[in-house]
Parts: structure tokens; C-alpha cells; sequence
């Protein structure tokens, strides 16, 4: 079992992952700039990070545990160049973490799995 794990996103799919491990108990946290997402997720119970957190800056990233405890990251942004850029960095800072990246397209999931992408999700 994964000791933290941090999700990148709010949307319909980051929602279902993170209701999936809040049922389970793990240890998570939910990443986003969208203000109505993150108080949907707050009202399910879910541990959040403020709205001001950046994923784009390695000290936030270490911030929330990347490259110390987190075990998994989700990366599930709608856009590709996000979920690659983000996977750049927390490879970079840890390159043991297991990262879950969204692709769209079959193109960006070659990209994710060259960044060091655990898994792809491609809907």
C-alpha cells in the first residue's frame, strides 16, 4: 500500500480517483486553482491544498511531499503539455514516485510514457 499521494486536477476523472482512495483510507491530496472544484471536493471530505498552490514551481512541489514522502502522483490535467511538464518535474525531484498521467491522445501518451509516466489513462 502507498503511504501519500497527491492529485493534480480537478475534474471528473481526478473526482473519481480521489473519492476511490478517500473510501480507501489513503493518505491523499487534491491539487487545484479551481476554486468551485476544490470546494466540492471539501465538502466530500477530501484534504485539499490551497487554491495558490503552482505546480509549475519545484518548491511547491516539494511543498506537498514530492521527493520526500509522496509515493504517487496523479497527473490529470485536461491538457497534455501540463501533465507532461508536471511529470518532467516530479521525476526530476523523485525519480522512484509513480506518476498516473491523463492523455488525449495516443501522440502525448508516447510523450507522457518518454517523461516517465508510471501509467497512462487514455480515455
Amino acid at each position: 500500500m502507498y503511504s501519500k499521494v497527491v492529485i493534480f486536477g480537478c475534474n471528473v476523472l481526478s473526482m473519481e480517483v480521489a473519492l476511490r482512495l478517500h473510501e480507501r483510507s489513503w493518505d491523499m491530496t487534491l491539487v487545484s486553482k479551481d476554486e468551485r472544484c476544490l470546494e466540492g471536493a471539501q465538502n466530500r471530505g477530501f484534504r485539499l491544498v490551497e487554491v495558490e498552490a503552482d505546480y509549475t514551481d519545484d518548491e511547491e512541489l516539494k511543498r506537498l511531499g514530492i521527493g520526500l514522502d509522496v509515493d504517487v502522483v496523479f497527473t490529470l490535467f485536461e491538457e497534455d503539455a501540463n501533465n507532461v511538464f508536471l511529470t518532467i518535474s516530479v521525476k526530476d525531484l523523485d525519480p522512484q514516485v509513480k506518476v498516473v498521467s491523463l492523455a488525449q491522445s495516443k501522440d502525448s501518451a508516447h510523450k507522457l510514457r518518454a517523461a516517465g509516466v508510471s501509467k497512462v489513462i487514455d480515455p
